[in-house]
């Protein structure tokens, strides 16, 4: 049933806000054109998610059958805890999602380059670019407000260059309320490319249905509809692509529409959408192919994710085994060798004290030759480049070489000069450049180090432990304590 928190509202003028930043407009006629269509349709384009857990926007195709088309991705939210709920634009009126179809020969990535054509969010992100689009059921209740029409076949297989908008929620931060309601905003840009999938699989291959324009739009546009100044819907939005050497040149990527297509004639779907929107003679995806590695990845990334968990109790020698198990099922998995050296790693840094000289050059050994197989396997991902430094730290420390801890310093400094770095990476890599200088005696830049690494990444005990030890050497056992009772209960949440 709806559930109504203030009775539905008439479409007025605050419905559709405008935008006034897009890079490459059409013209002033089809701007006019853009606008006068979404304010046609905006109560069919629907704010969806849970606020507690992120929204992205979905657009009404069939008001009788209740169904609402989206981004997969956005879509992935029904299978997380709780429910979602579609808002109606313009009003706070939530119909709760009951099922989600997914298009067929969508992939999800199970650990970085590693995808499997898979409909299950447990998998892993939707790996984009890919038919990133789902179809949403809404529960019974009042009649929804609009229904937008889908394109033809003429249309979405000639668009470079022709005049588009989108009509979503891009930044909206806040769940509607009674003084605040879901209010989507106009995008107009011009088509610049059509392209192919990367991994495209089970579809046809002469499909090019990524459609790259200028109406660029920040976070929470996921989803909406591009449509032309007909009104017609030529594809789904899903990402913002950064370009250029400074990643200042953005493009929006969308889905074209014919993938929708596929999606509901594929399920059985195409016959509820409205005559006005009838599909085309569409290829219809095949049923997916067994994937012989596929249970053996998913298996394999489970065995590490429970690893994880077990490196973070300080039990390294149960999350070693569980990689052992990973690397057995799927030995082109560097997750699996990269968690192994964590637990190489991590063994090595908390029994420091305990263990015999030949125990750490085994460990740190053990722990640089899985760092550089998981980062052959997976150069793009930094984490090996991160052990390999902190393990060829352990060595040099046994060994009270200087010059290791200055290449130390120099191969951070190296990778931290990235501009692409995820926090956690940034902040292991500071916390290695820390260490190194706190050997070679300079305290200030180890401090600073070793901060500015909590600050990056405050949920890691193991930064609080490595400046505890530096606040012993320079007597301060009071914030020595301090670090340390933090880094216990961070180890016990």
């Amino acid at each position: 049933m709806i559930r109504r928190l203030v009775p539905s509202i008439a479409i007025l003028s605050v419905l559709l806000v405008p935008s006034t930043t897009f890079s490459q407009s059409p013209g002033r006629e089809d701007v006019a054109r853009l606008t006068q269509s979404a304010r046609n349709q905006a109560t069919g384009v629907l704010l969806v998610g849970d606020p507690q857990r992120g929204q992205g926007t979905a657009f009404v195709i069939s008001r009788k059958h209740r169904l609402a088309a989206t981004a997969a991705h956005v879509a992935d939210l029904y299978q997380g805890p709780g429910t979602i709920v579609a808002v109606v634009n313009g009003s706070i009126a939530a119909y709760r999602v009951t099922k989600v179809w997914y298009h067929p020969s969508l992939r999800r990535s199970l650990d970085g380059s590693l995808t499997v054509r898979s409909p299950d969010a447990i998998d892993g992100s939707v790996a984009v670019p890919g038919p990133d689009v789902a179809v949403l059921q809404l529960e019974d209740g009042p009649e929804l407000p609009t229904e937008l029409t889908l394109a033809g076949p003429d249309e979405a297989g000639r668009l470079l260059g022709k005049p588009i908008a989108l009509l979503g929620y891009p930044g909206y931060a806040d769940w509607p309320t009674q003084s605040r309601l879901a209010v989507a905003t106009l995008h107009p840009g011009i088509v610049r490319t059509h392209d192919t999938y990367t991994f495209f699989d089970g579809g046809h291959p002469g499909s090019r249905q990524v459609l790259e324009h200028s109406a660029a739009t920040p976070e929470g546009s996921s989803g909406s509809p591009v449509f032309l100044p007909d009104g017609k819907v030529v594809g789904i939005h899903n990402i913002l692509r950064l370009q250029g050497p400074e990643g200042d040149v953005q493009s929006g990527m969308s889905v074209r529409v014919d993938a929708l297509w596929e999606l509901l004639v594929y399920h059985g779907l195409a016959n509820k959408i409205p005559a006005a929107s009838r599909p085309w003679d569409v290829f219809v995806p095949a049923e997916p192919a067994a994937e012989p590695r596929r249970e053996n990845l998913r298996r394999a990334v489970r065995l590490v994710r429970k690893a994880e968990a077990l490196t973070a109790k300080n039990e390294h020698r149960a999350a070693g085994e569980k990689c052992n198990e990973a690397i057995q099922l799927a030995p082109e998995y560097a997750g699996a060798y990269l968690q192994r050296s964590r637990a190489f790693t991590g063994y090595c840094g908390t029994n420091w004290t305990l263990l015999s000289p030949s125990e750490k050059r085994k460990q740190a050994g053990w722990a640089i030759d899985d760092a550089k197989t998981g980062f052959l396997l997976s150069p793009e991902r930094t984490e090996g480049l991160c052990l390999l430094l902190q393990n060829s730290l352990f060595l040099g420390h046994l060994d009270g070489d200087r010059a290791v801890f200055q290449e130390t310093i120099a191969g951070a400094d190296e990778v931290l000069a990235r501009k692409h770095l995820n926090a956690h990476d940034r902040s292991f890599l500071t916390n290695c450049r820390g260490q190194a200088r706190h050997y070679l005696g300079d305290w200030g830049g180890a401090l600073r180090d070793y901060s500015e690494s909590i600050r990056l990444a405050p949920s890691e005990p193991f930064w609080y432990v490595n400046r505890a030890q530096y606040w012993d050497q320079r007597g301060r056992p009071d914030l020595a304590a301090a670090d340390r009772r933090t880094a216990q209960a961070l180890q016990r949440r």
